[in-house]
């Protein structure tokens, strides 16, 4: 039994690399830094590795014989999932263009939402570290982010030290759409995060009166979706004052038609807040499930992201 600190965790999708894992044969144990995403990933038994063939126990030999006899005898094959590590990813682009196959990863619904918007009109970004060194308004827009990456506050919002920020206590969390499950963004200080709650599928129309309102343009309604517009216009003044607002959300929780285009919005929202005399970034997360892995493998390798197909001999893109 061996104990391993610094391990970080290829989980959570937000970098944490401080965890503490005790080591007994197969078995994990996380004794330090875990949380509700990554301890019971660690934790996960290793109870069946057998290789099947319908149902029956064989040898690997077996298995992969078999595995090679259907593939060579389709005509469109399609390798799912790809919950994998670089070396693996390599492996099933190699095999996809062996046999013909469709690559496509089990998240990439939601990441399409980010790629396409990308794609359109690009989008400006910032990085985790710069949030934790950076940051004094933090919008978060859809998202449970306390469920997604239960330590993210812990360590990039209310962490003790930041490069320009004096106080990190100050800093504003402001949820739009979804309320926050728990009291992670909760300030030090006491001060809890802003909710401005409203139905997820409203998100597309609340977003364009919030651009609306940055560009100083007049909205003669006086409330959307539930939302005063009031409310909305503190809302695009308080970035209009920060020095380096970001706006964060996790793709896969849009979960409605054409989300792209309201990551589109909120892609344009943050340059025009930039062309006002003012810095803000977006953070889009994901990272969980090989999804990121699984895309920038199959970028460099192919030029396209995953859901990309093999079947003519070269990479095909079709989102």
């Amino acid at each position: 039994m061996i104990e391993i600190t610094e391990v970080p965790s290829p989980f959570c999708g937000i970098g944490t690399d401080d965890l503490t894992i005790r080591v007994d044969g197969i078995l994990l144990k996380v004794i330090e830094n875990g949380c509700a995403v990554n301890t019971p990933a660690f934790e996960q038994p290793i109870t069946d590795t057998s290789a099947r063939v319908d149902g029956k126990d064989v040898s690997l030999e077996v298995a992969v014989a078999k595995a090679a006899e259907l593939l060579i005898d389709t005509k469109l094959p399609l390798i799912g999932g790809c919950a994998t590590d670089v070396n693996g990813m390599r492996g099933l682009l190699a095999l996809a263009d062996r046999c013909g196959a469709v690559v496509d990863n089990m998240n990439f619904t939601g990441a399409r939402n980010n790629f396409l918007a990308l794609q359109d009109s690009g989008w400006m970004n910032t990085t985790l570290a710069e949030v934790k060194n950076r940051c004094d308004l933090l919008l978060v827009v859809g998202t449970d982010l306390e469920s997604f990456a239960p330590r993210f506050f812990e360590r990039y919002v209310w962490n003790k030290e930041a490069m320009f920020v004096e106080d990190t206590r100050q800093r504003s969390v402001i949820y739009l759409g979804k309320a926050p499950s728990g009291e992670a963004s909760k300030s030090p200080n006491g001060q809890k995060a802003q909710v401005m709650e409203c139905a997820t599928d409203d998100l597309p129309e609340v977003l364009a009166v919030l651009r609306a309102l940055v560009k100083d343009q007049q909205i003669r309604a006086t409330s959307v979706c539930g939302l005063a517009v009031a409310d909305l216009q503190v809302l695009a003044d308080q970035f209009k004052a920060a020095k380096y607002g970001v706006v964060t959300w996790a793709a896969g929780a849009l979960a409605f038609a054409h989300a792209e285009l309201t990551v589109q919005k909120l892609s344009e929202m943050i340059k025009d807040i930039n062309d006002l005399n003012t810095r803000c970034s977006g953070l889009p997360l994901a990272g969980k499930e090989g999804d990121q892995t699984a895309n920038q493998v199959c970028g460099w390798t192919t030029g396209y992201p995953a859901r990309t197909r093999f079947s003519r001999g070269y990479p095909e893109y079709d989102p």
